[in-house]
């Protein structure tokens, strides 16, 4: 792969596992997959990802800490969550996202969003 990294952050692990193989597949390489905020602080504190996929709410807990360190990084996130832009009351609610039960087509298509595919 030439490319560089894109953090998965989601708390569903086979859902974690195909997000994984479609970031591989678009010249990627997967960090993570991490499924609670507290791995996913210290590993974007550790290794600056290239961009970020997350999972909006992990095991009952916001990602709202997550997303203001990876928007003061300059690293582009977006959502692959089940919760629906227009029912987020946060201030995230304008991010590229996908809803919940999604098509591998859609996270291709958000992966394209936030970064250039890799060759």
């Amino acid at each position: 792969m030439t490319g560089g990294t894109i953090l998965i952050v989601e708390d569903e692990f086979l859902i974690a596992d195909a997000i994984s193989d479609v970031v591989s597949d678009h010249g990627y390489r997967p960090l993570g997959p991490v499924a609670t905020l507290q791995e996913a602080l210290l590993l974007v504190r550790d290794t600056r990802p290239d961009a970020a996929l997350l999972n909006l709410v992990l095991n009952g807990e916001r990602a709202d800490p997550l997303c203001e360190l990876l928007d003061s990084l300059g690293v582009p996130f977006g959502f692959a969550t089940g919760v629906d832009g227009d029912a987020d009351p946060g201030m995230w609610r304008d991010r590229p996202r996908i809803v919940k039960p999604y098509t591998l087509a859609n996270l291709s298509e958000l992966i394209a969003q936030l970064l250039p595919r890799r060759p």
